[in-house]
């Protein structure tokens, strides 16, 4: 498999950074369960161009896949490594998502 290069990004367009708390309580986690899912980012644009969407706490729920599904919806495959036990035992986790504008 080979990638080729389809765009450059110009160092003009402005980088927009969220941060925040989700509750994870109904999003299905494990192997046997993992299916795209759709999280509301008010001012999130149908343009915008995710870099980076990651938890900034310490904890065993990552994303395997993140993309901007339309304005304001990022739509993310979320993965545990541990599925014997509840995805988020507190309720929420804290997470920062990046993005480059208007591409």
């Amino acid at each position: 498999m080979a990638l080729a290069k389809t765009k450059s990004i110009s160092l003009g367009r402005p980088i927009h950074i969220y941060e925040g708390t989700l509750d994870l309580a109904a999003i299905p986690y494990g192997t046997s369960a993992m299916a795209e899912q759709d999280i509301t980012i008010t001012g999130l644009l149908a343009t915008d161009i995710v870099v980076s969407f990651y938890c900034t706490d310490a904890c065993t729920f990552g994303i395997a896949n993140a993309r901007v599904k339309a304005a304001n919806t990022l739509a993310v495959v979320p993965v545990s490594t541990d599925t014997d036990t509840a995805v988020d035992p507190a309720g929420t986790l804290n997470y920062r998502l990046i993005v480059i504008s208007g591409v």
